[in-house]
């Protein structure tokens, strides 16, 4: 399921995939400038998602983020 939204988007060109040094069938995806284009808008539906109650009725954690 990952897999196909990954090739979605890579095929959307909002990200690229590149073997991993060790090259064991793992890859790593990095956003392209029209990925990056969205950025905005995915840290801000990011923090409103954490502000929901996921069912204990408290807020979840802070986003963590790792792109550049």
């Amino acid at each position: 399921m990952a897999t196909d939204i990954l090739a979605t988007l890579e095929a959307q060109g909002l990200v690229t995939k590149q073997v991993t040094a060790d090259k064991k069938a793992k890859f790593t995806y990095r956003l392209t400038e029209k990925g990056l284009g969205l950025l905005p808008l995915l840290m801000e539906l990011t923090q409103w998602g954490h502000k929901i109650p996921s069912g204990g009725g408290q807020p979840g954690p802070a986003p963590r983020t790792n792109h550049g």
